[in-house]
């Protein structure tokens, strides 16, 4: 990480003040520097968002994860505190991120404390404090004291707002940019540009991670690209609008998948583009049979991309058995993740087979809204 020679009073290593504005610690000999604000790594910017969160407390685990990868710790929290652009959150708002709101009600329950029902988190807490016995409220105060909890000051969240507006920015740009590399079906390209993107985020945190476990050293990977190509060729035969509205569709939901977007987001673009309404009889249709509200258009939405990210998924898996399984894995299982009778359509005749006869296997999803996968299986 590159950083930026600035004084500072005080130690963050050791805590110790040196008044004489040295370059290193009269104390403990650790160098006083920060990182200049105006050169702040992407990745510190998204450090300095996830700590000053307010409302999720900082624990080991995410501190783990970023000391992994960048070596940000108690020390540059600490940095953030001394720079000012942070600071602690007071005791309200600590037990405002330690506490849901159901646990919260049920505390005003216990004590017979009456609440409105316009009540939000922030009044049930004041609510708590004032007509709880002194002993449990000091409990709950000092409880709440100990956790790790931080807000951003004025400074701090200037620069936030910066960050994420030229995240908002840079993203938008990408997204017009890969969109139409897309709907010249040139996965390649689209592809390129997202892992420059990706790279030059750095925010390549392991398992579990922020964002992304993945090495984009290496480039996109080949399921993703797969996906997508599937997706982009996709005919989206069943909605009922013009050649050029199905091309942006499958741009936008190939673009969703490359991305790592959730099915949600994918559904909502769907919507923008095609002017708040799902023109899709055979959905529409099938959530009737079923007992679905068919004017919930964002739950319409959800379905249909839902639908279209599984088809290509299951392709994409049902194509790696042939390759990249051992010789004694040739049976495909269709199996479902909700009960037998909600995906019946796809266990209608029999639910494993042979992979050597794979263009007898039924092309998943078989419904709208299905749920199954393909599970490479032993052989017998």
């Amino acid at each position: 990480m590159n950083i930026e020679s600035v004084t500072m009073p005080y130690c963050t290593n050791c805590g110790a003040l040196n008044p004489d504005k040295k370059n290193f610690c009269s104390k403990c000999g650790y160098k006083l520097a920060i990182p200049e604000i105006d050169e702040m790594s992407y990745a510190l910017r998204e450090f300095l968002v996830t700590v000053s969160s307010r409302v999720q407390p900082i624990d080991n685990t995410t501190k783990q994860k970023w000391d992994i990868s960048f070596g940000y710790s108690d020390k540059q929290i600490n940095s953030f505190l001394q720079l000012g652009l942070i600071q602690n959150a007071d005791v309200k708002e600590k037990i405002f991120g330690a506490y849901i709101i159901k646990d919260l009600k049920e505390m005003a329950k216990n004590h017979l404390i009456k609440l409105k029902s316009n009540y939000k988190k922030r009044d049930i807490i004041d609510a708590l404090l004032k007509e709880m016995p002194k002993d449990v409220s000091e409990s709950l105060l000092s409880k709440s004291s100990k956790l790790e909890l931080y807000r951003a000051t004025k400074k701090g969240n200037d620069i936030i707002e910066k960050h994420e507006h030229d995240k908002k920015m840079v993203l938008e740009k990408l997204e017009k940019d890969v969109k139409l590399f897309l709907k010249e079906k040139d996965i390649k390209s689209a592809s390129d540009i997202i892992v420059e993107y990706r790279r030059a985020t750095q925010i390549l945190l392991p398992t579990g991670g922020m964002l992304s476990p993945y090495d984009w050293k290496d480039g996109m990977p080949d399921y993703l690209m797969e996906e997508a190509s599937i997706l982009m060729n996709h005919s989206y035969s069943d909605l009922m609008t013009d050649e050029a509205s199905k091309k942006e569709i499958s741009a936008h939901i190939a673009f969703c998948q490359l991305m790592n977007k959730s099915v949600q987001e994918a559904g909502d673009g769907m919507l923008l583009l095609l002017g708040d309404a799902i023109p899709c009889p055979d959905l529409i249709n099938y959530c009737e049979s079923i007992d679905e509200d068919i004017t919930d258009q964002e739950y319409l939405a959800y379905i249909y991309a839902n639908t279209k990210i599984a088809l290509a998924e299951n392709q994409v898996r049902l194509k790696s058995f042939t390759t990249d399984i051992c010789e004694s894995f040739n049976r495909v299982e269709i199996s479902c993740m909700d009960d037998a009778e909600s995906c019946s359509l796809c266990k209608k005749e029999k639910d494993i087979y042979n992979l050597s006869d794979i263009e007898s296997i039924p092309v998943l999803p078989r419904h709208w809204g299905c749920r199954c996968g393909y599970m490479i299986k032993e052989s017998e």
